[in-house]
């Protein structure tokens, strides 16, 4: 067992402890608050264009959302951005065609996340050190949905080995009034028409108001039980796992 793992397991104790005193929730909330300020994540809203004109080199409907998508809208500009995510509809094209061209363009292959144990739902990757999020919506009932592995409120159980994998006993849903994508001329990338539903539904009603940390209030998620799990770690490893797991 390395460092890193002793000093894992050593935290997860402390807040396995911490659970039995009645001020637990107060002090936990102290430590992720204190954990959240005291991380630096470099910003990288310098390479907001050269990483919107990748998307538009794919030539395919990957269209921005959540922060990046939040930076665009509400900000009119990229004030901060320490990663970027673009979302695409159903999960056939996160698929080993999808990883290729974004290899052909020095985007590299570097974690993917699944849910229930069998839908892929992200792809990460990291191009010119700027990371790069891609997740996969479904169209259900009228409504868009987005899935992903419960890292808002489950801390892991972590695997150590050639790859790290962060497993979850639970995921979450959010579905967002189904919307069509349209061509922003400014931004030269596709948007979706409904972007106040997106963000009320993921951020919560506050959204308009800039914040400094994490704001949102989940009253639209949904928390289901069911295995799901994030792997990080070297691309042809990846690679490799996604096709003998049958996800790509």
């Amino acid at each position: 067992m390395n460092l890193e793992q002793v000093l894992y397991h050593f935290k997860t104790k402390i807040i396995q402890l911490c659970s039995y005193f009645e001020f637990s929730s107060n002090l936990l909330d102290r430590i992720r608050l204190n954990k959240r300020s005291s991380r630096v994540n470099p910003d990288k809203s310098n390479m907001s264009n050269e990483i919107l004109n990748l998307i538009k080199s794919l030539n395919i409907q990957a269209h921005p959302m959540f922060g990046t998508l939040l930076s665009i809208y509400r900000d009119k500009s990229f004030i901060y951005a320490d990663d970027y995510d673009f979302a695409l509809f159903g999960g056939e094209q996160l698929n080993k065609e999808f990883i290729n061209k974004l290899s052909e363009k020095g985007a590299i292959l570097t974690a993917y996340s699944v849910v229930n144990d069998e839908k892929l739902v992200e792809l990460s990757f990291i191009y010119k050190d700027v990371r790069i999020d891609f997740f996969s919506l479904s169209e259900v009932n009228l409504e868009i949905v987005h899935e992903c592995p419960n890292f808002r409120k489950e801390r892991p159980l972590l695997e150590f080995g050639d790859v790290r994998i962060r497993n979850y006993n639970s995921y979450f849903v959010v579905s967002y009034p189904k919307f069509d994508l349209v061509l922003d001329e400014k931004w030269g990338v596709y948007l979706p028409d409904k972007c106040e539903e997106i963000f009320s539904k993921h951020y919560g009603s506050d959204w308009k108001t800039p914040k400094k940390s994490n704001f949102i209030d989940f009253e639209s998620y949904d928390f289901i039980q069911g295995h799901s799990y994030n792997v990080e770690g070297d691309s042809l490893i990846l690679i490799d796992m996604l096709e003998g797991r049958g996800l790509i």
